[in-house]
């Protein structure tokens, strides 16, 4: 239970950091782009995680990643320098939105974690090969990160969506396998309120 509520405060608070740049990009939308900041915030750290572990100047370990964390919350602060009272005004009109948007999160991703919690097993398809990479990214330093099935030989695959749960996972101090049961259920939460943010 604590390592759920984990990640739900790490995915809260890294939406609640790109809120502004997503107040801008998605302006358009009814609610403005609040259903698309955690997604929009876990892409963007990833980018930066990836960027930063391929330079090889920092290891990629909870304070570096918290780091970029914060560079990503100052540009996005920075791009809505100008708007706050628009953002403000914004968040204060749609507050039943908002709500209805985090509420719709949670149960999504408590639902799915709990449905997971029940067959928590990675023993089939393609899960034993996912949760290797996932493993991978959680023990890298650096990027590219080592291939866990060709020794000495870095990961030629798309690892992407492993390196940003893998981020998480070293921010929150969550261990591999229920990194990637919550990885699952955050997917899932993240495209039911996607869903509902463009409905």
């Amino acid at each position: 239970m604590l390592d759920f509520i984990t990640w739900w405060i790490a995915v809260e608070a890294l939406g609640l950091l790109v809120l502004p740049l997503s107040f801008l990009l998605f302006s358009h939308l009814p609610d403005r782009g609040y259903a698309f900041a955690k997604p929009l915030g876990l892409v963007l750290l990833g980018y930066l995680v990836w960027l930063v572990g391929f330079t090889g100047l920092v290891p990629l370990n909870r304070w570096s990643i918290l780091a970029i964390a914060v560079f990503l919350a100052a540009g996005c602060f920075w791009l809505i320098r100008d708007r706050w009272r628009s953002l403000l005004g914004h968040l204060y009109a749609e507050r039943w939105t908002i709500l209805t948007v985090e509420l719709l999160f949670l149960a999504a991703f408590a639902g799915w974690a709990l449905a997971r919690s029940y067959d928590p097993a990675i023993n089939h398809t393609e899960q034993p090969m996912d949760f290797a990479f996932l493993n991978a990214v959680i023990r890298a330093d650096s990027m590219p990160p080592l291939d866990p099935w060709l020794s000495g030989n870095s990961i030629s695959y798309y690892y992407f969506g492993y390196l940003i749960n893998g981020s998480i996972a070293k921010v929150t101090g969550v261990s591999g396998g229920v990194s990637y049961n919550l990885a699952i259920a955050l997917l899932f939460a993240l495209t039911t309120v996607g869903a509902f943010g463009l409905i």
